[in-house]
């Protein structure tokens, strides 16, 4: 019984935004459930959903150099036609009745490659007022 109990409480993503990464120009997931099925033809961004999470998991263990190179530096990751940073966020909560945690992180590249252009993690404290952040970094400083 404890075992179930325990992936009754497993952290879920509840909500996704992406710009300007790959096929990805402005995708906005809401409401995300366990099961989701993404249906389209090729080339439209099925596969790339799936590389968000593992190039985000890249960029936290690895580092955001070898995430970057590994998929082919800012040419072949940034949406075609596009301008600015590459912006990913995610909304979750650790458990039902939580309140929701927001993660954001924009990446862009200069001179000597990728670098963090904006990275905060924010939450309500409680189900009114304003979000706290205590994660809040522009281009490397707090």
């Amino acid at each position: 019984m404890e075992e179930q109990d325990q992936f009754k409480h497993v952290p879920r993503i509840e909500y996704l935004t992406v710009k300007n990464y790959r096929a990805l120009h402005d995708l906005q997931l809401k409401n995300i459930t366990p099961l989701m099925v993404f249906l389209g033809p090729n080339g439209s961004g099925k596969s790339t959903i799936f590389d968000v999470f593992a190039f985000l998991s890249e960029c936290f263990s690895a580092g955001l150099r070898k995430a970057w190179d590994k998929r082919g530096r800012f040419k072949e990751l940034r949406s075609r036609e596009a301008d600015g940073t590459i912006e990913f966020e995610l909304k979750y909560r650790e458990k039902p009745g939580n309140p929701i945690i927001t993660y954001h992180l924009s990446i862009d590249e200069g001179n000597k490659g990728p670098y963090v252009a904006e990275e905060w993690l924010q939450w309500r404290r409680k189900t009114r007022g304003k979000p706290f952040r205590f994660l809040d970094f522009k281009e490397g400083a707090e």
